[in-house]
């Protein structure tokens, strides 16, 4: 089983205790990460941010490894390589369609046995069993429910990741809700500055995280 780390947004200071976790997480020595972009960045301008930060916490070796116009096959090696896998913030449909696009859903599973993959926003909800809840955003509560068996993520845990909860109108958490109720899903809802690590299947809170399950926030 492998470790992840479920930020909800990743560059403000109020995730500074999330980042103590993940130092600890990582451990010491010459780290190499691979990042993967939900979307194109041809000009490199999110992912120089992203080696500035993970610089700070020790990691020296970084791999571009882009799922879009500028994917290459003869990477994925490399990838593997790395001790990180970083899965960027965007819409975490378009990141699971190039993910399945490229078959890498199976290679990814079998890489986070052993692996750590560090998820942001819609990266981290990739990590989770499902993304259908993306759709309360972009669409309506019938769409979400109908788009399930479509929408089944890396599923490397067994819950569902919602991040920016602190974002959300009382319109949009009743449809987390009314959706958790008609799946039987569970939900952690996680504000921005507050994050979830999982070891070798162990869950940790960090921060407030809201669990709902059954139409009710527990």
């Amino acid at each position: 089983m492998g470790k992840y780390i479920l930020y909800s947004d990743q560059m403000s200071a109020d995730n500074e205790k999330v980042h103590i976790k993940m130092k600890q997480l990582l451990g010491n020595g010459n780290l190499s990460l691979g990042y993967i972009p939900s979307t194109g960045d041809k000009d490199r301008k999110y992912f120089s941010n992203i080696k500035a930060f993970y610089k700070s916490y020790g990691i020296q070796e970084f791999i571009f490894f882009d799922l879009g116009e500028e994917y290459d096959e003869s990477k994925v090696d490399d990838l593997l390589s790395c001790n990180v896998i970083h899965l960027s913030g965007g819409d975490p449909i378009f990141l699971l369609n190039n993910i399945k696009k490229r078959n890498l859903k199976p290679v990814l599973k079998k890489y986070a046995d052993n692996g750590i993959i560090i998820g942001v926003s819609g990266g981290a909800c990739n990590i989770g069993a499902n993304i259908s809840l993306f759709k309360l955003f972009t669409s309506n509560l019938d769409e979400a429910l109908g788009s399930r068996c479509q929408l089944n993520s890396l599923e490397l845990v067994d819950f569902e990741f919602l991040p920016h909860y602190n974002r959300w109108n009382k319109e949009f958490k009743d449809n987390v809700k009314e959706y958790s109720k008609r799946t039987g899903s569970v939900i952690y809802a996680c504000n921005d500055g507050d994050g979830i690590i999982v070891n070798d299947g162990e869950v940790e809170f960090v921060g407030n995280i809201i669990k709902i399950i059954d139409g009710e926030e527990m």
